[in-house]
């Protein structure tokens, strides 16, 4: 992981918005998310991001996300990410 100054806030760009699933299923609220991240993205003139995180088959979902209004999405697949676990998200959507 590259070292980074949480200070430096010129480092952090783009709207990202974490988008929940169970059992590979898109939660209702990751549309309302994506459409209020969308709304701030472009007033800050920067991309929307989806992170999806998940087990097997889960970029089938992803691909809802684009028609939705990301502009990017970053999907983390790995079978130890098919049921929530706190610390295994919080490693890899801090990694990302």
């Amino acid at each position: 992981m590259s070292n980074f100054n949480s200070a430096d806030i010129a480092a952090f760009k783009d709207v990202w918005v974490f988008c929940e699933q169970r059992e590979g299923k898109l939660m209702p609220t990751d549309f309302e998310l994506i459409s209020k991240g969308r709304d701030l993205a472009d007033e800050l003139g920067v991309n929307l991001c989806g992170l999806l995180l998940g087990g097997e088959g889960i970029e089938n979902a992803a691909k809802e996300l684009g028609g939705y209004g990301a502009d990017k999405v970053i999907v983390c697949e790995s079978p130890l990410l098919s049921v929530y676990n706190t610390d295994a998200y919080a490693k890899v959507i801090c990694d990302v």
